[in-house]
């Protein structure tokens, strides 16, 4: 078996029941009780297995079990102290002896079954599945190999070398991103996910990456937006068991607020269930997870060359954002034919989706230079599942499929399945209605496709 040197010690190993060993002179039968284990460096946290003897009690003279592991080391010095009436000898890390006086069976009575446990310690676990061979010592019984172990030592490692240049506005791409798996398992497709998000809502991702598998990843990996400032790498097909990696190549951000002083965090964060077999023929579920943080790169103080804003919030943004509005306007019917097209107009108490008016009570407005949208008519619009007010805490909740966001008026920030995202501008109450600035609350619900026609102060929202 092949050794792991681990980054990201995520390290689990699954004890499997029923082994058989040897004993000498007895009717006895052994099994394994056991549960998953989380390991650490190799080491085993919390409880260990126990060898469960089962002996009809016929003499119980000098009963020995001898015990080798294949890609495991036992814990000498907490074996040879489990009971004085255990004689433990080690013929190498991986091999021991116990031997049992009849003084450990002292009040069992004569030909009566009686069950007996015994802890192992074992460290030093290598990837993959750890096996139990049962050598022949003067018995009546034969060579044998057991499941013993399933061992996930295999690690993710996350790689950001070259720190990127990041711009106060305009689009500034990342460096590339490779993920590596080392771990000796399959990967199934909705059990093993890779995230990259920014670690501030003060940028957004521009667009969606390239990216490509390698080894047992090859041609088996897509990409997709989890929301403004979070995209997801998932996998298609079942893969080879293997190692493999992840690139992710061409990520781009923009800074969606003007008071930015610095380039942001990216978090790195990868998700594995494992379906481990068992000596039974059944499996069990456990989840590898792991998870790194860089810096994006320098800031500086500057537009970037080609500066595409991604925020709508002063006069000039707006005229750009108009610009590229009516560069689309008369191909917007058939290139979005099989999409929804949303539009909001200040000051209009209605939105427009596909083409049909809606009357709503609070229209769309502009506060302090800032396009806002009306929180409750946007999720109708977009057909959220649940809307939720609570008056105490004048916070909305918006439930929609698996996204949840949760919106405080006057608040610095939004809330993301949980996760805390910083707004371009606060919440506002306007009229009784809660509002938010175009491009968070559209990108919170993976609404990225937003135009706006300074003329007719028109915001058109296509997904």
């Amino acid at each position: 078996m092949k050794k792991i040197i681990v980054s990201i010690a995520l390290i689990c190993a699954l004890l499997i029941p029923q082994v058989s060993v040897l004993a000498a002179r007895t009717d006895c039968s052994v099994s394994l009780s056991g549960a998953y284990y989380k390991m650490s460096n190799g080491k085993t946290q919390g409880e260990y297995p126990e060898l469960i003897l089962t002996t009809s009690g016929n003499s119980l003279n000098n009963m020995a079990f001898h015990l080798v592991l294949d890609g495991a080391q036992w814990d000498y010095t907490k074996m040879k102290n489990i009971d004085s009436n255990i004689s433990v000898t080690a013929s190498g890390k991986s091999d021991i002896q116990l031997k049992f006086t009849k003084e450990f069976f002292k009040g069992q009575n004569e030909g009566s079954a009686s069950t007996f446990s015994i802890p192992l310690y074992a460290n030093s676990f290598e990837d993959g599945y750890i096996y139990l061979d049962v050598t022949e010592t003067p018995t009546y019984m034969s060579d044998a190999s057991f499941l013993f172990a399933c061992n996930t030592a295999g690690t993710f490692t996350a790689k950001y070398d070259e720190k990127a240049d990041i711009y106060r506005s305009g689009v500034s791409t990342l460096s590339d991103i490779t993920i590596n798996d080392t771990a000796n398992f399959a990967a199934v497709p909705g059990e093993t996910t890779f995230t990259v998000a920014l670690g501030t809502n003060s940028y957004s991702f521009e667009t969606l990456p390239e990216v490509e598998g390698t080894g047992k990843y090859e041609g088996k990996v897509e990409v997709k937006r989890d929301s403004a400032a979070s995209i997801t790498v998932s996998i298609t097909d079942e893969t080879e068991t293997g190692t493999g990696s992840v690139v992710i190549k061409g990520l781009q951000v923009t800074a969606t607020s003007t008071k930015i002083k610095s380039s942001p965090d990216i978090i790195i964060t990868s998700k594995r269930k494992l379906n481990i077999k068992t000596n039974e023929g059944g499996t069990i579920s456990r989840s590898v997870d792991a998870r790194e943080t860089f810096s994006a790169g320098s800031f500086i103080e500057a537009a970037a060359a080609a500066d595409i804003t991604s925020s709508i919030t002063a006069e000039d943004e707006e005229k750009e954002a108009a610009d590229t509005a009516a560069d689309t306007a008369a191909d917007t019917a058939a290139d979005y034919s099989d999409s929804t097209v949303l539009t909001f107009t200040v000051g209009d108490d209605a939105y427009v989706l596909n083409g049909e008016r809606v009357e709503i009570s609070s229209p769309c407005i502009v506060s302090e230079g800032r396009t806002m949208l009306p929180v409750r008519a946007l999720a109708e619009a977009i057909s959220a599942d649940n809307i939720y007010y609570d008056a105490e805490t004048k916070t909305v909740l918006i439930v929609k499929f698996a996204t949840n966001v949760s919106i405080e008026q006057n608040g610095d920030y939004m809330y993301v399945n949980g996760g805390q995202i910083e707004v371009s501008s606060p919440a506002i109450n306007s009229n009784g209605s809660l509002y938010l600035p175009v491009r968070d609350i559209c990108e919170a619900f993976g609404l990225d496709n937003i135009a706006y026609d300074a003329e007719t102060k028109t915001v058109t929202i296509i997904f």
